[in-house]
């Protein structure tokens, strides 16, 4: 049924349990309020057809209405409202309160791409790696101008703001590979902002998140230090001649 339902409403695929969730609220709210205009358009075909004028002679009649009418005409509705807000407040708080176990990712914005940072190391751009199964929380920023970091199938939205941090975070629970957006109007290329969610298995997370330090340490044993004056090349390769020869 929930396959079902995304389907007819062209919804993205699903990458984690928050997105069915807010898929579960999506899905109750569209189908509440069309059987409500269902039973409003039948209820205004049947007044249409039952107390229409059949002669000039008709008056409309005056109607006052019971108190059990105004409680159920206007207590539904709201009942449905209280309802809705029942089921989204807590989403919303949860997604506002990552666990205290979760993996923190610097996101930047900046005309026009998204910057990625593991604490630590390393760094990329427009592609962001993470493990399937664990939470990760993402500290958004932007460079330049609002912008607004947006992954469909996580069905997560937040805005980068220049000068200050905002959060969000997630569960991927599928491995795969799911688009980025920026889902406010940055500039004249703001539709070519895009990115790359890439879940891994947690096993090969943590294997390539090894090789990418194995790679920086590296690199910065092999930067000189500060002050150190660096040989010419010519002078190694005498030595090296002068080795060889003895």
């Amino acid at each position: 049924m929930n396959e079902l339902l995304r389907r007819l409403l062209f919804l993205p695929e699903q990458a984690s349990e928050h997105a069915r969730q807010v898929d579960a609220l999506h899905y109750f709210v569209i189908l509440t309020t069309m059987i409500g205009a269902a039973g409003v358009f039948l209820a205004a075909t049947w007044f249409f057809v039952r107390y229409r004028r059949r002669s000039d002679r008709d008056t409309t009649p005056q109607v006052e209405p019971k108190a059990i009418h105004e409680i159920l005409f206007i207590g539904g509705p709201l009942a449905l409202f209280v309802l809705w807000f029942a089921i989204g407040f807590p989403q919303y708080v949860s997604l506002s309160l990552p666990p205290a176990d979760a993996m923190d990712v610097y996101v930047q914005g900046k005309k026009w791409m998204w910057k990625f940072a593991y604490p630590g190391g390393p760094n990329a751009i427009d592609t962001l790696r993470v493990p399937a199964g664990r939470p990760v929380r993402l500290l958004i920023t932007s460079r330049d101008v609002i912008h607004s970091f947006y992954v469909p199938a996580l069905r997560i939205k937040m805005d980068a703001l220049p000068g200050r941090y905002t959060q969000t975070w997630f569960n991927a629970s599928r491995p795969g590979r799911y688009e980025i957006f920026c889902a406010e109007y940055c500039g004249l290329s703001h539709s070519s902002m895009l990115g790359e969610l890439v879940v891994m298995p947690a096993e090969d997370f943590d294997a390539w998140m090894t090789r990418q330090r194995s790679g920086l340490a590296a690199a910065q044993d092999a930067a000189p230090v500060p002050g150190e004056r660096v040989r010419p090349a010519s002078s190694v390769v005498e030595e090296g001649r002068r080795v060889a020869a003895e």
